[in-house]
């Protein structure tokens, strides 16, 4: 054991008792990791059936079926809102269909909310 003194004169044993230490620092660090996974980011997943809508609209929009991935688009990004990508195809779609107007609204929906656009 290794003594230490203190600014009084008292002395200090580190480690008191390891066995002790390592009872209360195992607790410690595993609540630390389980507190660390549990406020870690999670990654954004899509709900099933907007990610099978999208994924429809988007070979559609591959065979140059412009309607069909507007009416597929469409239904993935009304499934769910928080689904930029199917936002973002649904603006190609109708820009491909010289819709502009819907095209800049639904590129607007995409983008991620932020400070004030100009």
């Amino acid at each position: 054991m290794l003594a230490v003194p203190s600014r009084t004169g008292h002395r200090f044993l580190w480690p008191v008792n390891r066995r002790a230490s390592l009872a209360v620092l195992a607790p410690l660090l595993l609540m630390a990791v389980l507190a660390w996974w549990w406020l870690a980011p999670r990654r954004y997943q899509p709900a099933p059936d907007a990610l099978r809508w999208y994924q429809e609209g988007v070979t559609a929009l591959r065979d140059g079926t412009y309607y069909k991935a507007s009416k597929t688009l469409e239904r993935a990004a009304s499934s769910d809102s928080r689904f930029s990508m199917a936002h973002a195809r649904l603006a190609e779609a109708w820009l491909e269909l010289d819709y502009t107007d819907q095209a800049k609204e639904e590129m607007l929906r995409a983008a991620p909310p932020g400070p004030a656009r100009g």
